[in-house]
């Protein structure tokens, strides 16, 4: 919902909100519109289609309410390096509803086009090309689907800017320190600045902003006389520490912000009210995962702006294909009387119960259809099924057989998502698998969760009696994102603070040593900062093999395989030795990481996977 928007008018007999006339020829019209992912599934004979379809009415609304430029927010394509044919028919699209015709171009291009187009070979705004005939101009940046690669970081985008198809900006390809320059356009008395950056991992970016290493060359008076909008692409939900861009991160003199490469549609303006701009999120145009974020209805929006005032109008697209999201939770239904009466298998009793889930899903996708003629016929249906026990679950591809005429993706219409407990003996020292679990999905419990992130939370909410006794919070969990990532320096951390913990604690007496851990991990920052330093000493890497030995039943994981190479200045790691009365291998505990070992060979070694936590998510939807 838009809070305090500031309203326009076209109509030169009507006044604003601020009690003056609007002149229609001040009045700037932009379609924005994100992530049109063409060329998604165009293999699949039921949804090829379905992503040339929503961009061709996009660009027919763009005619029809006569704008005077289309502003995209990256992910153009779904490929680096689309198919012949789909570069073919986005060409084809574009030259149909952008180019020829009588109508001019209201709007004067101010900025140095040398600048704004630095990274492309044709260095000039194609609405003032000579050798062209646009009638609506399309500006885009370049999202994580479609950026640079390959021989001289050349993408598809860069194809389109060449022939003339599109207006490429906000590529950078210095990343140690970002300069962002405006297009900078003018309509009358409306001046409009709008900062383009195309995408760069969120890590990354979030550490540029961090060090203040990114400039924003604005124009002179752009508080009072110019519309300010920034178009990015970029992780907008928390998805970890550093691995999102956050709103406060953007500076306070944007007006406007056209966020790309969330999936989920908030088209309506968002005001932050901290920073006051508006964030605008267009959202995809063509579901490319059966995620929940996906479900709602695809939008454009029309984006009218006359000097420092907006307006916008949210258009629904009529021609994208239903898709309607479920859950069935089996932790209400298990135990209830009805659902174990007769002598049916569980397994069966749930599958009756998806069928009646399903139907209901099917009548929702009924309601979703709009008449319009490129609009498909088989809706797309996702059920996710939380279970509880193994025995809930069966076979999806078969289930979904008898919907082959009437769903989609009736091959995949069933994903399940189950939390096992396993009973552990807690000695005291044993990972809380009620707090891991909670830690997890505070987390939001999807595969762009951090495990560095799940670690903190956990040991935030843990019992005082299941705290770290030796290292500090930040160094667990970076030794757990080591891990992760199959590095061998999770064993110098080990020996690192071990080291330093022996030296702080080696001349106090027996009674005293709890107390004087306590206040080694009290001053832990300056030894965090230490022990990074010392892990940028260690160049390369080793195969190392992980061996956790745990009594637990093999989980089914496949092997897990690390293979890079051993650098000729790699360390020798001295193994630590035993661990006082708790055994050579150690357990849960503290003792885990001891189990790492590093091998200095040039082969490649298989490690064996260690056990998952105590949530299993089976669900692989993830938005892109």
């Amino acid at each position: 919902m838009v809070l305090s928007q500031p309203e326009i008018n076209t109509n030169e007999s009507n006044a604003t909100s601020t009690g003056s006339s609007v002149n229609p020829d001040d009045v700037i019209s932009i379609l924005l519109a994100s992530d049109i992912h063409l060329g998604h599934k165009e293999d699949d004979k039921e949804r090829g289609e379905d992503s040339y379809n929503a961009f061709e009415e996009l660009l027919q609304i763009a005619v029809a309410k006569n704008v005077d430029f289309i502003l995209l927010g990256g992910d153009l394509f779904d490929k680096a390096n689309p198919s012949s044919y789909c570069f073919n028919r986005c060409m084809a699209l574009l030259r149909t509803y952008c180019m020829g015709g009588e109508k001019p171009i209201m709007v004067e291009f101010l900025s140095d086009q040398s600048v704004n187009f630095a990274e492309s070979l044709n260095k000039t705004v194609n609405y003032e090309d000579p050798n062209l005939n646009i009638s609506i101009p399309v500006f885009s940046i370049h999202g994580n689907h479609d950026d640079p690669s390959g021989f001289n970081n050349t993408s598809a985008m860069d194809l389109l800017s060449t022939a003339g198809l599109i207006n490429y900006f906000g590529k950078l390809t210095n990343l140690k320190e970002l300069k962002v320059d405006p297009v900078m356009l003018q309509k009358g008395e409306t001046k409009l600045a709008i900062f383009g950056l195309s995408f760069i991992p969120d890590n990354r970016l979030t550490r540029l902003f961090d060090d203040k290493k990114v400039t924003l060359s604005v124009p002179p008076n752009h508080e009072t006389e110019w519309f300010n909008i920034f178009v990015l692409h970029q992780n907008r939900a928390n998805r970890g520490v550093k691995n999102y861009l956050a709103e406060e991160s953007l500076p306070d003199l944007i007006d406007f912000i056209v966020w790309g490469h969330e999936h989920d549609c908030r088209i309506e303006p968002e005001q932050n009210f901290k920073k006051r701009f508006y964030v605008s999120q267009p959202g995809s145009t063509v579901a490319t995962s059966l995620a929940e974020g996906e479900a709602g209805i695809k939008k454009v929006a029309i984006l009218q702006i006359c000097q420092k005032n907006f307006k916008i109008e949210p258009i629904p697209l009529k021609s994208v294909r239903p898709f309607v999201f479920d859950t069935l939770n089996m932790a209400k239904i298990v135990n209830d009387e009805e659902f174990l009466r007769g002598k049916l298998p569980i397994e069966e009793k749930v599958q009756n119960l998806a069928r009646e889930k399903i139907k209901e899903m099917l009548k929702e996708a009924e309601k979703l259809r709009t008449g319009h003629p490129k609009q498909p016929i088989y809706p797309l249906i996702r059920l996710r099924i939380d279970v509880t026990d193994s025995d809930q679950m069966f076979q999806s591809i078969r289930f979904g057989q008898p919907y082959s005429k009437i769903v989609a993706n009736h091959n995949d219409m069933i994903t399940f998502k189950r939390s096992l407990r396993r009973k552990i003996k807690d000695d005291g020292t044993s990972v809380d698998a009620d707090v891991l679990e909670e830690a997890y999905i505070a987390q939001d419990g999807s595969k762009s969760t951090k495990v560095d992130d799940v670690v903190r939370q956990y040991f935030e909410e843990v019992d005082e009696s299941k705290k770290l006794k030796l290292f500090s919070m930040d160094s667990m969990a970076e030794m757990t994102r080591l891990i992760t990532v199959g590095t061998s320096k999770t064993q110098a951390i080990w020996d690192f603070y071990e080291k330093k913990a022996l030296e702080y604690t080696k001349d106090c007496m027996s009674e005293d040593f709890e107390q004087k851990l306590a206040e080694f991990r009290a001053n832990d920052a300056k030894t965090f900062k230490e022990m990074i330093d010392c892990l940028d000493m260690i160049k390369g890497e080793v195969v190392m093999d992980i061996d956790n030995n745990d009594d637990d039943d093999d989980d089914g994981s496949p092997s897990v395989q690390t293979t890079s190479k051993a650098a000729k200045t790699t360390p020798v790691l001295k193994p630590p030795p035993p661990a006082r009365g708790r055994g050579s291998r150690g357990g849960r505990g503290r003792g885990t990481s001891r189990n790492v070992t590093a091998l200095n060979i040039s082969t490649t070694s298989k490690a064996r996977a260690a056990p998952k936590n105590n949530t299993i998510i089976l669900d692989s939807d993830e938005s892109d």
